[in-house]
């Protein structure tokens, strides 16, 4: 039958296939057994019978292998062998009285295996004491009845295998499924769970691996792999929140505390009952518990050899499955990130870090770190939290994302444009870090990637010499107005205005009712207060103006129109678009070739303005804001977002500061004017008193007013180191008086 197997599976009409087959033992033995069958008839059925005889060659052996310690025991199977041993009825032997059992009546067997294996229970562990003792028996049915005695010795589920039946999926049923198809059937074995086999000992114990198979799993909370060059480990953790759930991870090696960067079973944790973790004949990742319950950890689908399949712990902090020695990668923890990136893995489309749901508390929580066509993110729960900036043509104007960070999560691809990303990075506490070079170091080596628990993606570096972690970069910062949108669409996020971080745009006003913006609610932003392009008869289309709106930070879909050379061909552009709500000019110059560039963009409505900020010190550009004629009768920005009595009553307070310094710069102006004329006259030449005009309300003055009126009043009264940058507003065809400019402040 075999040979007829091999010559249809391998096509050749040759003895076995063409392969070379060899045959151990003497041919008596190797032969079909016939039971109760005589010398003839298991002759009759042995190899020298059949027609494979002839291709057969016959090596013997030139020593006695077998008990050399023993000389009768081994002179007595040498004769058994050669068929010399006398025999009695059927054909059976005699066993010399030395070599059999002193004990008789159905407690021998049980006699015989407390003498052979002393306090068996206490020792089932014990690999060298179950590799030193075996009980010899000639017969397979003495053999069943041993082995179901020496089992009853042991805890656990009893599970009979057939030679007809697969293995069950377990990482610690270590018993090669080819040795199975030697059994004749019906034969059988039987294996408890949580033992170690008296016949298969394969259990062994290999301090610092960084490897496991399908025979040597983790087994115990105290088994870790440890990469080669000790930079990670993995292994079972518990966290102070719960030390019954139990979690496998991958931390950084000897580091107090533990930072943990791999969690394999976040969402499902495991009780403390399982602690074996290893490669199942399946080929999958797999944890046991001594109580049954069987977890799997990856859920693969390959054809390749169980026990060909290796799981490897890298430097890198990657955890590879391979099938075979350093072959192909089935799955890699890479590819499966929890909330840390490490530097080796490249983001993607595809890829997502997830918070902890605390520190305490590995399970997904509600923030999430990505990439979408070249833009990244944070996302809580559904809604975009944090941006590294737009997509489009927009992406390198506002990137807040700095090159560094940019080039370990890329892995540094090469194609990245440093260009378009800040060199410096500024942390909480508002000190400015400069990169290194960007470079796979030591320094490289030594960072990691975080979305933490709170909404911010951190960049950290590793001082080993002192085991401290650092924070280099943050996002977003304690700046609330760092959030994505943090107003809502058509409003401006300031945190320095002290009423209100939001307010609408001018000719715009709140979407939501004013209860909501008191108590901090901007989300639903702002809307027209009156529609452009009305369609009536009195309405001029060049009767609306722009608003100027600098240093700002603009986000949203924005259309390029690339034939403007000047700033007023792209206001015609927009003027003559109904749906135009606002659009931008800039000049660029090409820093290698001196030469310059113009840029138009182009928000039209169906593309909302979003993500406004105010005073935005990296790269904030003039945006010009379309506004009816009716809403650019003001000269200043209006505080038309919160209507709540704290924040009237802060108006009138200013108002009041607003007088009170502009008598005192009416003041000052006279007591100038009238010392000029003294020295005019020859009444003295000594120097001026200083100009009676408090900082604080210069401050105020320049919160409210253009910068044209700025200069009308301050005359040269101010320095220009002192100004401030609110210049919110296209400026006036001419500079008003400076009683208008009061009057403007006051009572606008």
């Amino acid at each position: 039958m075999v040979d007829n197997t091999f010559r249809n599976m391998l096509g050749m009409d040759l003895p076995f296939g063409g392969k070379v087959m060899i045959l151990g033992g003497d041919f008596r033995q190797v032969s079909p057994v016939v039971i109760n069958g005589t010398k003839a008839q298991i002759i009759n059925a042995s190899i020298v019978e059949s027609y494979l005889w002839s291709n057969v060659k016959v090596l013997h052996l030139s020593e006695n292998m077998r008990a050399q310690d023993d000389q009768r025991f081994s002179d007595f199977l040498l004769r058994i062998g050669n068929g010399e041993e006398p025999t009695i009825e059927n054909d059976m032997i005699r066993i010399p009285d030395s070599m059999s059992m002193p004990w008789e009546g159905e407690h021998s067997i049980d006699e015989l295996i407390r003498t052979i294996f002393p306090n068996l229970s206490s020792h089932m562990y014990d690999v060298d004491y179950m590799e030193g003792r075996a009980i010899i028996t000639p017969l397979n049915d003495d053999v069943d009845k041993l082995n179901e005695k020496a089992l009853d010795a042991f805890p656990g589920e009893e599970v009979t295998y057939y030679s007809f039946d697969s293995v069950a999926d377990d990482a610690r049923n270590l018993l090669d499924i080819s040795s199975m198809s030697n059994m004749h059937s019906p034969s059988n074995l039987s294996l408890y769970f949580s033992i170690t086999i008296i016949i298969l000992v394969l259990f062994y114990h290999c301090d610092g691996r960084d490897s496991i198979s399908v025979r040597n799993p983790l087994s115990g909370i105290d088994q870790t792999l440890v990469s080669a060059g000790n930079r990670f480990e993995l292994g079972f953790f518990t966290t102070e929140k719960s030390n019954i759930n139990r979690y496998i991870g991958i931390w950084y090696y000897e580091l107090i505390p533990r930072t943990i960067v791999w969690v394999a079973n976040r969402d499902a944790p495991f009780l403390d009952s399982c602690s074996v973790f290893g490669v199942a004949v399946d080929g999958n990742l797999k944890v046991w518990c001594s109580n049954g319950p069987v977890f799997p950890i990856t859920s693969l689908d390959h054809k390749s050899a169980p026990f060909n399949t290796i799981l490897q712990l890298l430097d890198s902090g990657n955890l590879k499955l391979f099938e075979g020695q350093k072959g192909h990668v089935l799955w890699q923890s890479f590819d499966n990130p929890t909330d840390t990136f490490l530097p080796g893995m490249k983001m993607n489309d595809n890829m997502e870090l997830t918070s902890w749901i605390d520190q305490n508390d590995p399970g997904p929580g509600n923030y999430t770190f990505k990439r979408d066509q070249g833009v990244y993110s944070i996302n809580k729960r559904s809604s975009v939290y944090w941006k590294s900036g737009e997509s489009g043509i927009m992406s390198s104007i506002f990137n807040e994302l700095p090159y560094g960070v940019e080039q370990i999560l890329s892995d540094f691809d090469t194609s990245t444009d440093q260009s378009s990303y800040q060199p410096l990075v500024t942390v909480k506490s508002n000190k400015s870090i400069s990169f290194p070079n960007y470079t796979r170091s030591s320094y490289y080596n030594n960072t990691r990637i975080l979305m933490n628990s709170s909404g911010e993606i951190q960049y950290y570096l590793l001082d080993r010499s002192r085991s401290i972690w650092s924070l280099s970069w943050s996002e977003p910062t304690q700046d609330s107005c760092s959030v994505y949108d943090a107003c809502g669409k058509f409003a401006v996020c300031d945190v320095k205005k002290d009423d209100s971080m939001c307010r609408c745009l001018p000719g715009f006003k709140s979407a939501s009712s004013l209860k909501d913006w008191t108590v901090g609610q901007y989300s639903d932003g702002c809307e027209r207060e009156s529609i452009i392009c009305p369609n009536n008869a009195t309405y001029k289309l060049h009767d609306e103006r722009f608003v100027n709106l600098s240093l700002m930070k603009v986000g949203g879909q924005v259309q390029p129109f690339d034939r403007a050379l000047e700033a007023e061909e792209c206001k015609k552009e927009c003027l003559n678009n109904c749906k135009c709500e606002a659009y931008s000019f800039t000049v660029v110059t090409d820093r290698q070739t001196g030469t310059n560039a113009t840029n138009c963009w182009i928000w039209i409505s169906e593309s909302e303005l979003v993500n406004l900020q105010q005073e935005y010190s990296n790269d904030g550009f003039h945006l010009f804001l379309r506004v009816p004629p009716i809403a650019s009768a003001p000269t200043f920005w209006t505080e038309n977002s919160v209507g709540s009595k704290k924040n009237s009553k802060r108006r009138y307070v200013t108002m009041a500061v607003v007088l009170v310094a502009g008598v005192l710069l009416v003041l000052g102006s006279s007591y100038i004017l009238y010392r000029r004329r003294g020295n005019a006259n020859g009444t003295g030449n000594q120097e001026e008193n200083p100009v009676l005009f408090s900082y604080e309300s210069e401050r105020q003055v320049n919160d409210f007013m253009d910068d044209n009126d700025k200069k009308a009043l301050t005359s040269n009264l101010l320095s220009s180191s002192s100004r401030t940058t609110s210049d919110y507003f296209e400026p006036p065809a001419s500079p008003p008086d400076t009683a208008a400019a009061f009057a403007a402040v006051a009572f606008g």
